[in-house]
């Protein structure tokens, strides 16, 4: 892996943790499943895939927000130079 290479990642990585701590102090994790205002089963910091467990804790919705935001990065990154 080349430098510019092994900054970009370090780069990407930094932008999934600072968007996680962003969120995080913003959207207060909901710790059991809830029906929003457009009907859909939400939990934790607005997750809203997957078939939702009675309860969380809050170390679950972190786990999770880190998760999802990664999966967005990866989903964007072709995208994004």
């Amino acid at each position: 892996m080349s430098l510019k290479q092994r900054l970009a990642a370090l780069g990407g990585t930094g932008v999934v943790l600072l968007a996680a701590s962003f969120l995080g102090p913003i959207e207060q994790p909901v710790l059991r499943p809830y029906t929003d205002i457009g009907g859909v089963q939400t939990w934790c910091f607005g997750q809203t895939q997957g078939t939702p467990k009675a309860r969380y804790t809050a170390q679950e919705c972190e786990q999770d927000l880190l998760r999802t935001v990664q999966q967005y990065r990866t989903a964007l990154r072709p995208y994004v130079p």
